[in-house]
């Protein structure tokens, strides 16, 4: 792989950028308006509300459909589902004493781990003072007690959020969808420039077959797109015409858009294994030669091989011993094609033969240099790179040597950047990741987003800079109306955006506005989650509902006619949209307010640049400075700047994280800490140079289909949200199949709310035939009408519980105090700013190797161990995988490792519950605990190179000041999660020296038992394994 290596090294050259912009546009005159001090605000408010009326036009036509006699039967059971659950585990990743935990528990571990190293023959790992085990005691129990608290709290609320019937309730939902205050950053699909070397950072190709050899064996190479003009790899979703005429076959997903779309006759496909299609019972019978299975089947017809059903049978040929039959190994053809599709991406040639076994004789050579004596646990012992920390040897120091204050290296070299105009290398962090495989590894890019389009959206509002002829500034226009149906041709658009120029008076102007196509969008990724209809009273109930009556009595009146003379029509629907227009200006008028009057500052202020620069100021630059981090940067309820009167709360949920907590360096501790949610890891492949692959709805549909070779998803819900929501380390007791909506989008909250918005940027050609549940399909011989409205339907309930949920939190005065710490100046902290990023992740996966870049080592890379089984094998060994990750205890030291720093396995240990008990045992034959073998499939080498990407909390305060960790150095009780934690804290502090005072062999005794004292109880509706309270499995299942 060094040869793909040696093709990605050379980086971008900067100099060949364009310099001025980067969205091209139409040359049409601009008529001045204005200096912006003058004008900015009112523009951008006038512009606002012509696009709410566009909104509502676009509702109200969905809705006048959905109450046609061929929709009104169509129904969903998500719809009438109460049951709001799943949301424990993001309740504990944000909560501040959670995190004390996590803290503590992360430290505790690392603590024994080194201790083993230098005493690997003790039995008593975890001696401490009975004070400092009283203390920790007591501070687990406090975080257990607020947990659990918080919990029910949130429950509590959940159950007074309204929630309609009918269709008032899906008129709810669709205003709720509207998001009228929400803020969202978008990626736009958009092909990469040749002319910017993307063809040296290639995407993992479609494969097709090529040929078959004598001996049945397949050959396969890239398929390319087939349309004459284009014949280039297809690295991501393509679209199939399976009709007997002159059109192409197969075309890429970019030439569908630009001169195919919308044609019947073109269906969407994923990046798909091919193997079921390709191998023929004729061609499985020549590459099989086990004696055992050469019958023919009863019919005459001769038996298929392949998919296989038993592997057992095919352990040998019969003629040369346990040679492995090739069937088994048709999975590393497969990979090898991949791999040399890659290399041909980058101009490289394959190995000779000579080649490979040079290479082979100095990788067996180089394993004998390291075949060294096993140490007692080598997991405690990585080599240099090993490590999630910058100074390993600082952290192996003897247990005498370890302060209880000390900071770990890798928080002192987070960067400060500002809001604006700081482009933060991450070159030199992604560089020496070894969560990479090797040939990504070497090429990483100093500005990942230097040609990346993006914009902010506020409301209807579109904002973004890199547009050609915008007055060298920046555009505001409307976005595309969402689909909820159909995207119907809307009479209401207003005719005209603006632009506010990059000098010094930042002139505003207008002009007419363009017609252009549909934007595709790569991600979608929320940052605010508005107040309006989010059904817990913070707005008026009775006047959200007069909204809702009105747009029903709008779709009573027959502005659709097509008897009526245009401008009829216009003047009929501007009529029917006026009252709830009205409405919603008295409704959230004062927030609007204090959303614009905020970025309106922001693009007056000379300190923000407008003008794009790929390396200055590029479109993610530009978006970040125009979010206020003090206004909009705490979780739940912020608070309206003090001129803005009746606008408290501003917002429901915010994910703004501060600028200073973007870190390269993480891996997985404990099962407590925070894995990398769906969107932060797929934005992740921008640092290298991943820019030509599918969108982030279809890249994680790959797993299914390309990487997992199962032909379509499992579960439900999967078609439209691509991820299993099992979580691992015996966090919560309902595996996904068994789950409701609400599960499923809460296990990944930040990234469900962004995809169901990315979802809603879609029309039905921009999905492939759903295969788990039919009724839900788009395309395809078993759509129809009312299938995609369910499609639409189950895509606006997960919003719906969504909205609820967290609506129910930000009403929780627990939870606001409990994650005040997030938006706490940095400054006054003594937590790394990188923690604030909890808030975007996910739960920990037992969906096996679903990290993109933990998909196993060599050909595990490439494609599943269990690609060649039949499908009930398959999922069979798919659970397996994933229901052995839900039943270990917490992670295993050898899989924190990093993947790819090194592929040897080591012994695992099965780590007992954080429950007063030691959580290392000593490894030698009768303790190991190796994960079962599966040769025939390879299972046993895909878990032990598995590690979630995160960030790690560790981080700590003293704990005699505040248990709850928040990091504050006073005693003032009102800048903590909770008073009680300090007095709490206090008080176990005072027990603690009575209780050494009155004897004093109390030290030796209570060595073994600290910071386990507390238990989960099961009170929680976790079953199991709450995050908080030490209880690991101790939990037991009672929900």
């Amino acid at each position: 792989m060094s040869r793909l290596r040696s093709k990605i090294l050379p980086v971008l050259a900067v100099s060949s950028l364009p310099s001025s912009h980067l969205t091209s546009s139409p040359d049409i005159a601009w008529t001045r308006v204005g200096s912006g001090k003058d004008h900015l605000l009112s523009e951008l408010e006038r512009l606002y509300w012509d696009g709410v009326k566009a909104e509502l036009e676009n509702i109200v036509r969905t809705l006048k459909v959905w109450q046609q006699p061929e929709y009104t039967q169509v129904d969903i059971q998500d719809e009438h589902d109460n049951h709001i659950h799943g949301f424990d585990t993001f309740l504990d990743q944000v909560s501040q004493e959670a995190r004390a935990h996590a803290i503590r528990y992360g430290e505790l571990r690392e603590k024994q781990t080194n201790k083993f190293n230098w005493f690997p023959n003790s039995n008593s790992f975890n001696a401490k003072s009975a004070r400092d085990a009283l203390i920790d005691s007591v501070a687990d129990r406090i975080a257990q007690q607020v947990s659990d608290g918080i919990k029910s709290d949130v429950r509590r609320e959940i159950k007074s959020v309204t929630k309609l019937n009918g269709i008032e309730q899906r008129a709810w939902m669709l205003l709720q969808a509207a998001g009228f205050l929400d803020m969202e950053k978008l990626i736009e699909h958009r092909a990469h420039p040749e002319r910017l070397g993307s063809s040296k950072r290639p995407a993992i190709p479609q494969l097709t077959l090529s040929s078959v050899n004598s001996d049945g064996m397949p050959s396969f190479e890239p398929l390319l797109c087939m349309r004459k003009q284009c014949m280039k790899v297809v690295k991501g979703s393509m679209f199939v015409h399976d009709k007997p005429d002159s059109n192409p076959g197969v075309v890429c997903e970019e030439c569908y858009h630009n001169h195919y779309y919308g044609r019947e006759e073109y269906t969407k496909a994923y990046k798909h294994c091919i193997l079921a299609e390709t191998i023929t019972p004729e061609m499985s019978r020549k590459i099989c030669n086990c004696v055992a299975l050469r019958q023919d089947e009863n019919d005459g017809n001769p038996k298929s091989l392949f998919p296989i059903d038993n592997p057992d049978q095919h352990e040998g040929t019969g003629t040369a011993g346990r040679e492995k039959c090739k069937l088994l190994r048709i999975g590393d053809t497969i990979a090898i094609a991949k791999y040399h599709g890659l290399l041909n991406s980058v101009g490289a040639k394959p190995r000779t033969l000579k080649e490979t076994e040079k290479a082979a004789l100095k990788a067996k050579a180089s394993e004998k240099g390291t075949g060294m004596p096993r140490k007692r646990y080598s997991a405690a012992n990585p080599r240099h790179g090993d490590s999630d920390f910058e100074e390993e040897e600082e952290l192996r120091q003897t247990p005498e040597a370890q302060g209880n204050n000390r900071r770990l290296s890798a928080f002192k070299t987070v960067q400060q950047i500002t809001s604006h105009g700081a482009d933060v290398s991450a070159a030199g962090e992604a560089a020496g990741d070894k969560d990479i495989p090797l040939f990504f590894r070497g090429y990483t890019e100093k500005y990942p987003y230097a040609n990346v389009p993006m914009a902010l959206r506020v409301g209807p509002l579109i904002i973004e800079n890199g547009v050609s002829h915008t007055k060298g500034g920046a555009r505001i226009s409307l976005r595309d109306m969402p689909v909820f149906q159909e995207s119907f041709r809307l009479q209401t658009i207003p005719e005209r955006e603006l632009a506010i120029g990059s000098g010094s008076d930042r002139l505003v102007w207008q002009r007419k506005r363009q017609a252009a196509d549909r934007k595709r969008y790569k991600a979608v990724m929320k940052q605010v989650v508005g107040v309006p209809f989010g059904g817990n009273g913070t707005l008026s109930h009775e006047q959200e509902l007069s909204v809702v009556h009105d747009l029903l009595a709008a779709c009573e009146q027959s502005f659709d006619d097509p008897s009526l003379a245009t401008s009829d029509q216009i003047k009929l629907l501007n009529s029917a949209l006026e009252p709830a227009l009205k409405k919603l200006k008295g409704l959230f008028g004062s927030r609007l307010g204090a959303y614009l009057s905020s970025i309106s500052e922001r693009l007056l202020d000379k300190s923000v640049k407008l003008a794009w620069s790929a390396t200055n100021n590029n479109c993610q630059t530009f978006c970040t400075s125009l979010i206020d981090k003090n206004i909009f940067g705490p979780l739940v309820n912020g608070e309206a700047p003090g001129s803005s009167q009746g606008a408290s709360p501003l917002y429901t949920m915010s994910f703004v994280c501060p600028d200073e907590g973007y870190r390269k360096s993480r891996g997985v501790r404990t099962k407590f800490d925070v894995p990398f949610g769906l969107t932060e890891e797929y934005l992740l492949r921008f640092h290298f140079g991943r820019h030509d692959e599918a969108d982030i709805i279809d890249t994680y549909q790959e797993y299914w289909y390309d990487w997992g070779a199962f032909g379509s998803t499992l579960y439900r819900y999967q078609d439209l949200y691509p991820w299993d929501c099992t979580e691992a380390y015996g966090r919560y007791p309902t595996k996904c199949g068994d789950c409701n909506l609400s599960k499923h989008v809460w296990a990944f909250p930040f990234d469900s709310w962004s995809m169901s918005s990315h979802h809603l940027s879609r029309d039905r050609h921009m999905y492939a035939p759903a295969l788990t549940d039919k009724t839900l399909t788009a395309v395809g011989q078993d759509a129809t009408p009312s299938s995609w409205m369910r499609n639409r339907l189950t895509v606006l309930s997960a919003m719906s519980t969504l909205h609820r949920a967290a609506t129910a939190m930000a009403h929780s005065l627990k939870f606001q105090k409990a994650t005040a710490w997030l938006h706490k100046n940095p400054s006054n902290s003594l937590l790394d700013p990188s923690l604030s990023r909890v808030r975007l992740g996910g739960i920990h996966r037992a969906q096996p190797c679903s990290h993109y870049f933990e998909a196993g080592v060599y050909s595990n890379y490439f494609i599943a161990p269990w690609a060649p089984l039949t499908r009930r094998q398959q999922v069979k060994a798919y659970e397996l995988q994933r229901d052995g990750r839900t039943n270990l205890p917490d992670i295993q030291l050898a899989s924190r490792n990093r993947r790819f720093a090194r592929h040897t396995e080591l012994s695992e240990t099965n780590y007992l519950d954080f429950h007063g008990q030691n959580t290392l045992i000593q490894i030698d034959d009768t303790t190991r605990n190796d994960p079962p073998c599966h040769h025939h499939v390879g299972m046993h080498k895909v878990d032990g190179c598995q590690s979630d990407s995160h960030f790690a909390p560790t981080s700590k305060t003293p704990h005699h000041i505040c248990a709850s960790g928040c990091g504050n150095a006073t005693r003032d009780a009102a800048n903590c999660a909770s008073g009680e934690t300090i007095r709490a804290a206090e008080m176990a502090t005072a027990a603690a020296d009575a209780a050494q005072a009155a004897a004093a062999s109390a030290s030796s005794g209570g060595g073994g038992g600290g910071g386990g004292g507390s238990s989960c109880g099961g009170t929680s509706s976790c079953g199991g394994g709450s995050s908080c309270g030490g209880g690991g499995s101790s939990c037991g299942g009672s929900c």
